[in-house]
């Protein structure tokens, strides 16, 4: 699912490009798009946690979307810090 909602995400930050020369595909795409998909998934483990009878994996898929929120966003950071 997590898979799914990246390559979602990654599309649709393309979608205000008119044409194919516009498309500007870089690093700080991919951090965005993680930034916007992990706290997704926590609401999804959230809003439908019930139907997970593994608790262990319902920790799991909680805790990585957060790691991977607070990786891209220093590392997203750290980009654009750079001259």
């Amino acid at each position: 699912m997590a898979t799914l909602h990246f390559i979602n995400i990654s599309a649709l930050m393309y979608v205000m490009a008119n044409t194919f020369s516009k498309l500007i595909s870089n690093l700080n795409n991919a951090y965005i798009a993680v930034l916007m998909t992990s706290p997704m998934l926590v609401l999804e483990v959230f809003l439908m946690g019930f139907m997970y009878e593994n608790k262990r994996a319902i920790r799991i898929i909680t805790v990585e979307p957060i790691v991977a929120f607070a990786l891209s966003f220093s590392l997203g950071n750290d980009c654009n810090s750079r001259p």
